[in-house]
């Protein structure tokens, strides 16, 4: 059969059958498509990041979740396989990680960050954020910020504070949007969340600790804020933790009345 045709073929059995994607694509340990009644194809960058990409692309919502989930997967399982040994006689042996690593970065994810700011299904733009936040690099980091920018809806803009929290200090360069989104945002909820994501990532202090200690006073004075309260308290604590545990008024003396340069 000719490749082309076979190809074809693979891209058709993803469509009727959504859960071959992640069997054939994640799979780093077996070899891909037994089971699944496809001919076995090589996991070549050239072939297979391609097929993602249009995938991802789909008509249909439901090919796009599965497709932009599985890209999340693969990364994960590829920089698993870079710090591996591939075992004699494994599938693994016959795939380079680090060239499809590239490849997921130069054409997938475009690709997803096309779809998050360009869809309006929640459903998709959920995926989007999940794979992102297993990509894990400072070129997801970035798709998220500007999503977080863009993007109006509060249930996706929960998601994406919230994984740029679990992200860490990865999501450093995210530190001064999510101050915004703590100074500005009228939704006490993301507010909070945002604090409890500044805790986490815990970089930038010099713009993330003022705002923390303001958030903090704020709330302290309305009842109605016990929640932002409790956030920027623990955001704080867990902060000074990994400072020498400053007291709040060390704090103060440290990023809000420090001489400006």
């Amino acid at each position: 059969m000719p490749e082309e045709n076979k190809l074809t073929q693979l891209r058709e059995k993803f469509r009727d059958k959504l859960e071959f994607l992640s069997i054939y694509f994640t799979d780093i340990s077996c070899e891909w498509g037994i089971g699944c009644e496809i001919e076995q194809i090589p996991l070549k960058e050239a072939e297979t990041i391609p097929i993602l990409v249009e995938l991802l692309e789909d008509p249909e919502y439901t090919v796009q979740i599965n497709a932009v989930k599985t890209i999340g997967k693969l990364w994960e399982e590829l920089q698993k396989a870079v710090q591996q040994e591939p075992q004699k006689g494994s599938v693994r042996e016959t795939i380079d990680p680090e060239a499809l690593i590239q490849a997921l970065q130069q054409q997938a994810i475009p690709a997803i960050e096309r779809q998050l700011l360009g869809t309006k299904r929640i459903n998709v733009q959920l995926a989007c954020i999940e794979a992102l936040t297993l990509i894990n690099a400072p070129s997801a980091v970035r798709i998220l910020q500007k999503a977080l920018i863009e993007i109006d809806v509060i249930e996706v803009r929960r998601e994406i504070i919230q994984n740029l929290g679990i992200m860490g200090e990865v999501a450093e360069i995210a530190v001064p949007t999510l101050v915004k989104v703590l100074k500005e945002e009228q939704n006490l909820q993301l507010r909070s969340l945002a604090a409890w994501a500044l805790g986490n990532i815990g970089r930038g202090l010099e713009i993330s600790v003022p705002a923390l200690l303001a958030a903090e006073r704020e709330a302290r004075i309305d009842f109605r804020k016990k929640e932002l309260d409790q956030a920027a308290s623990a955001a704080l604590d867990k902060i000074g933790s990994k400072i020498g545990h400053p007291t709040r008024g060390e704090l103060m003396r440290i990023y809000e009345l420090k001489p400006r340069k």
